[in-house]
């Protein structure tokens, strides 16, 4: 089968190594005989490793004020040739494109939004199939009307795609807590200071929206902090980067995507504190591989007390490593393989 996947970066940004859900999708959709061409815009390292799988095509104009019907004539004129066309979004919906061939949409990460009215997408894309790799986009999407019978559901597997694009060797967890709210800063704050109490070891990541950081950093100068805190606003990558190397990772109340950092937590063995999200979590909370707690004085006695008893810690890592099995890339892609193979 031919296919050509098409990424905004064929008019505006580049694709890189942060892009690893989209790069490992790829790498399985090309066995089983597939041919796949990749119209994007790639960083100098990713195109030496993408090249001899992947084709990548670069789309020949520039004209900002047109380049949406430059792209659809463009496409419409190649499409001849491809079994297959998919669309990959990032942050929001890609320019519209004129499709007669078999096509899906693909979407990696938490940080999608719709901003266009529910039924102007619903029109749009009513008929479009959706593949998604995050629980929260998967809700989105019904919400604005799309059946669930076109959005496809895979998670991410273990160690999200650094197998490729990233070094195999296991990363050495540090003395550091990552702290992820949408806005609670107070709490942030509190958090931290109760662990300061208990320990001086830890340095801490604080994930944040980038409207509150202000807030956090007058609170904590106010709170005579002594601890390292690297504050950071919240993005899907910024989450990435902070929790390969972190011994635990706090997500608060305020979370709404509270699984799907759950998920990329464990594949790092990174061990998880969640504040009252019993319900949403318990299949996680039976196993013993998230503790979630009320208050914040029983968040920080749990971490500093883990942390003491190094062979628990140990045994803690490899009962996730039995849980992330199940998740492994290998069978997402075989999944992957499997749903573009049957449209």
């Amino acid at each position: 089968m031919k296919i050509l996947v098409i990424d905004k970066s064929a008019l505006s940004g580049c694709l890189n190594d942060l892009d690893f859900s989209l790069f490992k999708h790829l790498e399985f959709w090309r066995l089983g005989n597939n041919n796949i061409d990749l119209l994007a815009k790639v960083s100098k390292d990713i195109k030496g490793k993408l090249e001899s799988k992947i084709k990548i095509v670069r789309f020949p104009l520039n004209i900002p004020l047109i380049n949406v019907l430059f792209l659809n004539i463009f496409v419409f004129l190649k499409s001849r040739k491809y079994d297959l066309i998919v669309q990959v979004w990032h942050k929001f919906p890609n320019y519209p494109l004129i499709l007669t061939k078999k096509s899906f949409v693909a979407i990696f990460g938490n940080e999608f939004r719709i901003l266009i009215p529910r039924k102007v997408f619903y029109f749009l894309y009513s008929k479009t199939k959706f593949l998604v790799n995050s629980n929260l986009v998967r809700d989105k999407l019904l919400k604005f009307g799309i059946k669930s019978g076109n959005v496809k559901f895979i998670p991410d597997g273990i160690k999200n795609g650094q197998e490729i694009f990233f070094s195999k060797k296991d990363n050495k967890k540090k003395n550091k807590i990552v702290v992820v709210s949408k806005k609670d800063f107070k709490s942030a704050v509190q958090l931290i200071s109760l662990v300061e109490r208990r320990s001086l070891e830890w340095k801490f990541a604080v994930l944040i929206e980038k409207n509150k950081i202000k807030k956090l950093k007058n609170l904590l100068n106010k709170s005579e902090i002594d601890s390292d805190v690297k504050i950071v606003t919240l993005t899907d990558h910024s989450y990435f980067l902070n929790i390969k190397d972190a011994k635990f990772v706090v997500l608060f109340k305020d979370l709404r995507e509270t699984i799907d950092y759950i998920y990329k937590a464990l594949s790092f063995k990174t061990q998880v504190i969640v504040e009252n999200h019993e319900e949403e979590i318990k299949d996680f909370i039976s196993k013993s591989l998230v503790f979630s707690f009320d208050n914040h004085l029983e968040m920080a006695d749990k971490i500093v007390s883990l942390a003491k008893n190094e062979s628990d810690y140990v045994k803690y890592q490899e009962k996730i490593s039995k849980f992330v099995k199940v998740y492994s890339w290998d069978e997402v892609g075989e999944l992957s393989r499997e749903y573009i193979e049957a449209l």
